[in-house]
């Protein structure tokens, strides 16, 4: 299979984001495109709005709650942020996100 390519989230660096949120990058292609895993303890959140100027944002929720700073969104939520779209990415109990960046 040599057109695959694999990473173990468990292998993946841990990025301090702010406080209380943790990413994990998962794969990068050369043209930008970004897949990573991202936790929230419960209570944190992005400290500016968070613009996605470069392009669209797909969000999976994979346990917990994810916040948007207007809508609450329970695990096996999938969320498509357009391009130029925005948010405060946020978590009032804590959740666990995969977001790919297109």
């Amino acid at each position: 299979m040599p057109d695959f390519e694999f990473s173990h989230l468990e292998k993946a660096p841990v990025v301090e984001l702010a406080a209380g949120i943790r990413m994990r990058p998962l794969w990068e292609h050369p043209n930008g495109t970004k897949a990573m895993v991202v936790e929230f303890d419960a209570g944190a959140c992005f400290a500016d709005v968070d613009v996605h100027s470069e392009g669209p944002e797909l969000v999976y929720v994979l346990d917990g709650v994810f916040c948007d700073g207007t809508a609450r969104h329970p695990a096996g939520t999938f969320i498509y942020g357009p391009k130029d779209s925005s948010h405060i990415p946020q978590s009032d109990v804590g959740c666990t996100v995969f977001i790919v960046y297109p």
